[in-house]
Order: C-alpha cells, then sequence, then structure tokens
C-alpha cells in the first residue's frame, strides 16, 4: 500500500504564495485607484461636481 506524501510541517505552500501575491497586487491596484482619486478631486472637479448636483437639486425642487 502507498503512503500519502505530505509535507512538512512549518513550510509555505504553493497557496499561501500566491494568496501574499494576490494581496501584494491588490495593494498595488488600491493606491493606484486612489492616487487617481486624489488627483482628479484636487484639479477642482470635487467643486464642479457638487455644484452641478446642487445645481440639479434645485431645478427639480424648482427654487
Amino acid at each position: 500500500m502507498l503512503e500519502p506524501i505530505t509535507r512538512p510541517t512549518g513550510t509555505a505552500s504553493d497557496e499561501e504564495g500566491s494568496l501574499v501575491t494576490e494581496y501584494g497586487l491588490l495593494a498595488v491596484v488600491a493606491a493606484t485607484v486612489a492616487g487617481v482619486v486624489i488627483q482628479w478631486a484636487s484639479g477642482g472637479a470635487l467643486v464642479t461636481l457638487f455644484n452641478a448636483l446642487l445645481q440639479r437639486a434645485r431645478d427639480v425642487v424648482g427654487a
């Protein structure tokens, strides 16, 4: 009868290494998106967006 192959205790599996890589890539993507949003917001886009929303709300209400 064949013995099952087991890994030595305390070693990382390929799946655990993949998980670390995925989290690392996710952190890079999140930082990139945050940088783009900050750059967009610092260009005055938020003020323009809020003014447009307020104007639309005034138009709907009739004020």
